[in-house]
């Protein structure tokens, strides 16, 4: 029942205040009536005991009503379908006492109409229009087969005031206007009412809109001031780094003198994880120029398949060390790609790394390369509603690189961050792996800087795919570094 009261107050706004409002009118109608009804019919009251008797029902029944709505504010949708049937029977009872099928009061349910538009909105006034047609043409229909039977009333030696007369109408007339006029007044004041909170609510608005604007500059130079942080601090670690893996080095090579074997494992030690945090020191230093819009790009044609090769060749020994079955899938005759080779290089390299760490010795890794030539030879494919809106980037044609493996997997609920920087899908799984979420947020601003798309797909525990979608012409206006050399 709460959800109805919540749809009747969403569909009737301040239901409950204009109930308020009607109520009074109510109550002056209902005055009004009785005033009228024992003065046309005080001759013949003893004769109109039924209808006496369903007029003063229906009427106890709207007093419950309005009670619920307007004091305890419950049972909203039946206490409106309780009133308006109340009040149909009420009407249609007047109609049968001043003429039955002949009575010319029957203009009642138009205002009746007309109030519940004015008061409430169309749909109300809908709703109570077709019941009023409802009500009007059973009550004719049952007067016409004689269910209802005439109405004659037995004045005796005194004659019956009539209620047709021209004085009668206009003074109808007058109580109709009267009634239409308090229907548009209250309908006038809700109205000035919401444009008065809408005005209120619009400066509020406004106040936050500036106030935002401040939070976005500040949000803006924190930005900035951040990524200055990151690109000194990068420049400022790697060059005491550089110089540790330097003499690590030297000290590997014999150079400073012989070592034991206890010395050398202790060294090499230090250059693994010097190598490691150089990486990361890069991949902030580039996340930084990417954010700041100074990432220089080097875009000119080369050869996927000889890049694929290259990086193959790169990651060999880590392949042979886990015992990989690794497979490489590369369509012939490719044409050349349009982008900053070193850039994708890395791209593919991190994903492939990435597959080799949370696959387990003797697992399977596939890459694998496609190329389509037209929008049309794209349509079969499972990703085109990936490019669907936006295939005219790809009308020149379009490279699919997919890199898999049936290692852990990823899980669903981790699919859409796996991307984000500094975001490791399963913090558990990456303790034992290591990572530190920075390879495939980089990748990620690599592939969208050349128009392209990455996406991952995974069935938890049974390994994952990674998708990249590239043109084959990196538009240049569509990269976004400040730096952009092309060569034809």
């Amino acid at each position: 029942m709460g959800r109805i009261s919540r749809l009747v107050e969403l569909t009737f706004p301040e239901y409950r205040d204009r109930h308020i409002f009607t109520t009074k009118l109510r109550i002056a109608i209902f005055i009004g009536f009785w005033v009228l009804y024992l003065y046309f019919l005080k001759d013949v009251l003893s004769q109109t005991k039924v209808i006496t008797g369903i007029i003063c029902v229906s009427s106890f029944l709207t007093g419950i009503a309005y009670y619920n709505v307007v004091v305890r504010n419950k049972l909203l949708l039946l206490s409106f379908s309780v009133e308006m049937i109340a009040d149909l029977v009420t009407m249609t009872c007047v109609i049968y006492l001043t003429g039955g099928p002949y009575s010319n009061y029957f203009t009642i349910y138009f205002f009746y109409c007309f109030a519940a538009g004015v008061f409430y909105n169309h749909y109300l006034a809908g709703i109570v229009a077709l019941f009023c047609i409802m009500f009007y043409g059973a009550f004719l229909l049952l007067c016409n087969w004689g269910i209802i039977p005439p109405l004659i009333l037995n004045y005796g030696d005194s004659l019956p005031i009539p209620t047709y007369t021209p004085l009668a109408h206009f003074f109808f007339t007058v109580v109709f206007i009267g009634l239409a006029i308090y229907a548009v007044k209250i309908a006038s004041f809700f109205s000035q009412k919401r444009e008065r909170m809408l005005e209120a609510r619009n400066i509020e608005l406004e106040g936050l809109h500036e106030k935002l604007r401040e939070v976005n500059e500040q949000l803006r130079e924190a930005n900035r001031v951040k990524s200055e942080f990151l690109a000194i601090m990068s420049h400022e670690l790697r060059t005491p780094l550089t110089a540790i893996i330097g003499f690590s080095e030297l000290l590997m090579e014999g150079v400073l003198g012989d070592l034991t074997d206890e010395q050398k494992d202790s060294i090499q030690e230090v250059l693994n994880n010097g190598a490691d945090l150089l990486e990361l020191i890069n991949s902030l230093l580039d996340l930084s120029k990417i954010d700041s819009g100074k990432m220089r790009f080097e875009i000119h044609p080369f050869d996927m398949s000889e890049m694929v090769d290259r990086v193959s060749r790169m990651i060999s020994s880590l392949i042979q060390r886990k015992e990989h079955d690794f497979t490489v899938s590369i369509q012939k005759d490719l044409p050349a790609i349009m982008g900053d080779e070193r850039k994708l290089q890395r791209v593919l390299l991190n994903l492939i790394s990435n597959a080799i760490k949370f696959t387990p010795d003797k697992g399977m890794i596939k890459v694998w390369v496609k190329f389509f030539p037209s929008i049309e030879s794209m349509k079969t494919e499972s990703w085109y509603e990936k490019i669907k809106n936006i295939q005219d980037r790809y009308s020149e044609g379009i490279f699919c690189i997919g890199v898999e493996d049936n290692g852990v997997g990823i899980k669903s609920e981790h699919l859409d961050i796996v991307f984000d920087l500094f975001q490791q899908a399963d913090s558990s799984v990456t303790r034992s792996y290591g990572g530190t979420g920075l390879g495939l947020a980089l990748a990620k601003q690599y592939i969208e800087q050349h128009n392209g798309i990455i996406w991952a797909e995974s069935e938890y525990g049974k390994g994952a795919k990674f998708f990249v979608l590239l043109p084959r012409i990196a538009k240049l206006d569509a990269v976004k570094g400040d730096s952009i050399n092309s060569v034809a």
